[in-house]
């Protein structure tokens, strides 16, 4: 549905991007914008470039080639090794969602989410820093009786919610979410959506998902673009592209939707 916390102020701008992986051409001609308060997709089935362009966005790839704008400051200025402690670093915060292998096993709750803290916001201080991880936590609904448990013990549901606290925690503007809902059941799935579009009407939080799967967050996004080996083969309003879905990549993506395509 569209966001109604939307506004025209544009934090992620992407012109002409390009990434090769030696002769395979990854990504061709990149052109995106999420506003303050947007939620966009990027759909497409596996190998389309999104997961790239998901690192890319918060540079943990360097492009060969176009301009990435993060908060209205040129990002590739920045040195890719020197980004990691850049200002920008916690404005585009990645959400660690695979409750398999995004966190180390023997790392606590705590310790997963206070680690962007200390690197990124050092000047909260300690008793800063624990009412921060404690906010990130309950925005992202992880109890505190969980905070030190090991994540070898929390199910996948509750690991989901530790990466998501964790790039709640440095108070990002932007939130890049690859494949979040993968790996959880339909239950979760639901209400992990439901977190996220709170967030994003409480916050203005701009939320761009990178998914193969469009029926799980299209409920949530006002704008959609479909990749198919690296390109962008259609992009607009999701409504639109349910209804009407012109490219055949799209085709194929909406007719796997059986609830909602009907």
């Amino acid at each position: 549905m569209p966001s109604d916390t939307a506004t025209h102020e544009p934090l992620v701008v992407l012109t002409d991007v390009n990434k090769h992986f030696g002769q395979l051409h990854v990504l061709q001609d990149i052109n995106l914008t999420v506003g303050r308060g947007e939620v966009v997709v990027v759909i497409g089935p596996s190998g389309s470039g999104k997961s790239t362009l998901a690192r890319m966005i918060c540079r943990l790839e360097q492009p060969d080639g176009g301009r990435l704008l993060a908060m209205g400051e040129d990002a590739l200025a920045v040195p890719l090794r020197g980004f990691a402690h850049h200002p920008l670093r916690g404005d585009v915060q990645l959400a660690l969602q695979d409750a398999q292998g995004a966190l180390p096993p023997r790392w606590t709750a705590r310790r997963a989410i206070e680690d962007p803290l200390r690197l990124l916001r050092p000047a909260l201080g300690d008793a800063g820093r624990e009412q921060r991880l404690r906010e990130a936590a309950r925005l992202a609904g992880l109890p505190e009786t969980l905070l030190d448990r090991p994540a070898y013990t929390l199910s996948g549901g509750e690991r989901a919610r530790v990466g998501l606290a964790r790039a709640l925690a440095p108070e990002p503007a932007v939130l890049v979410l690859d494949e979040p809902t993968s790996a959880l059941d339909a239950t979760l799935r639901s209400e992990l959506l439901d977190r996220l579009d709170a967030l994003r009407r409480q916050q203005a939080l701009a939320l761009l998902f990178i998914s193969h799967d469009l029926s799980a967050v299209a409920r949530l996004c006002d704008r959609a673009m479909v990749m198919e080996a690296g390109r962008v083969v259609e992009a607009g309003p999701v409504v639109r592209l349910l209804a009407h879905p012109k490219a055949d990549c799209t085709r194929a993506l909406v007719a796997a939707m059986p609830v909602l395509a009907s």
